[in-house]
């Protein structure tokens, strides 16, 4: 298995995102995902763009999910994005 690499955007303080992280607890142990925190207070542009959405995770620049959100419905959503995105074998 591959291990999936997120993007996610937060900020110091954000118990929204501290909760987000904690729901992936169980796919962040497997070593099925891995979460690339990125500080959106230390580029004015991310601030400006994400400042009242996080917390934000993309997946391959995609926005995968933002603010309140289910970690169960993000690994479902990410796995149907995967499925559609494989090559076929023809």
């Amino acid at each position: 298995m591959v291990k999936l690499s997120l993007r996610f955007y937060t900020r110091p303080v954000c118990p929204l995102c501290d909760l987000a992280v904690a729901s992936f607890k169980p796919w962040l142990e497997a070593g099925e995902i891995e979460l690339e925190f990125i500080n959106i207070e230390k580029d004015e542009a991310l601030e400006k763009k994400w400042g009242q959405s996080i917390p934000v995770l993309e997946f391959n620049g995609r926005t995968l999910a933002k603010g309140r959100f289910d970690a169960a419905e993000v690994m479902a959503r990410l796995e149907r994005w995967q499925e559609k995105e494989a090559p076929s074998e023809t």
